[in-house]
């Protein structure tokens, strides 16, 4: 459902920090990431993006990234 809005409506905000956190919690850290690096890409000044992004990159094993995000 959340991906359908986001097809919907893009620049609904809040989605990109919901969906990504659903990936989180289903373990699928590569699908939280990329929602959450789409998310970013379009609200530059997100501070929770960034934090999940960085969060999720650590999760996934991928350090450099998650310090660099």
């Amino acid at each position: 459902s959340y991906e359908r809005a986001l097809i919907a409506k893009p620049d609904a905000q809040q989605i990109y920090n919901t969906l990504s956190a659903v990936y989180r919690d289903l373990n699928r850290f590569e699908d939280a990431i990329a929602t959450a690096k789409r998310g970013v890409r379009l609200f530059p000044d997100d501070s929770n993006l960034h934090i999940g992004l960085s969060w999720y990159y650590s999760l996934a094993d991928r350090h450099q990234e998650a310090i660099q995000a």
